[in-house]
């Protein structure tokens, strides 16, 4: 085991900002589950629409295309973005209660005194 010494930056701001709480439903994780299996092998993305109460999500590959559209727990401003469907996957099977601002995401994780955080690419 190495020691490595010196002076990091601090990254307990990036863990710490204001958002909307955004609510998934169980049925969420089954949509991502789908919504990846239309995605390209090599760049699977899905496009996911937050808003109005609602939340689309869609995917499109040479096998076709996916889109569904569900109620969601979110009353902050329309939000668009892409996320790799795996990773979709991982944070909703922590949970399902997310913080979203307009560039990241933070799940806080019960079980552990733990958060993940992801920065938001804006689709478009």
């Amino acid at each position: 085991m190495r020691i490595i010494s010196g002076e990091f930056p601090d990254f307990s701001k990036f863990f710490i900002f204001d958002g909307e709480t955004v609510q998934f439903s169980e049925e969420s994780l089954d949509n991502v589950n789908t919504a990846a299996l239309f995605t390209e092998k090599e760049n699977p993305i899905i496009f996911v629409e937050l808003g109005d109460g609602k939340m689309t999500m869609r995917s499109r590959s040479i096998s076709g295309t996916f889109r569904h559209t569900s109620d969601l727990h979110y009353s902050g401003p329309i939000l668009k973005f892409s996320i790799n469907p795996r990773f979709f996957q991982h944070m909703l099977s922590y949970s399902t209660t997310f913080v979203v601002s307009a560039d990241r995401v933070r799940v806080d994780l019960d079980t552990e005194k733990f958060s993940i955080v992801s920065s938001i690419i804006k689709e478009g």
